[in-house]
């Protein structure tokens, strides 16, 4: 038997037609997200704090906790994937 064609029953085991399309997967953020992770990322920043490195006491995040609770959960636990939209292009890269 080819590798793969062995079954792995897993949730974050899929394949892009068994999403649907992006929608399943999308989360639009608002301009108060977008807002409030500029604000973190502008004073990790000026805190010397590499993104890479940041912890939960670097970056607290207020009102985006459940989101990123979500979001967490969804890639660790889910489908292994979250597609983030509504990132102004011309500030954030």
């Amino acid at each position: 038997m080819d590798l793969l064609e062995i079954p792995v029953p897993t949730v974050n085991l899929w394949r892009g037609v068994d999403l649907g399309g992006t929608d399943a997967i999308v989360t639009l953020l608002s301009d108060d997200d977008l807002a409030d992770l500029e604000v973190a990322a502008v004073d990790l920043v000026a805190r010397g704090v590499d993104p890479v490195d940041a912890t939960t006491d670097d970056l607290p995040l207020g009102a985006l906790e459940p989101l990123v609770d979500e979001l967490r959960h969804e890639v660790l636990h889910g489908r292994g994937l979250a597609l983030l939209r509504g990132f102004p292009g011309d500030r954030c890269t």
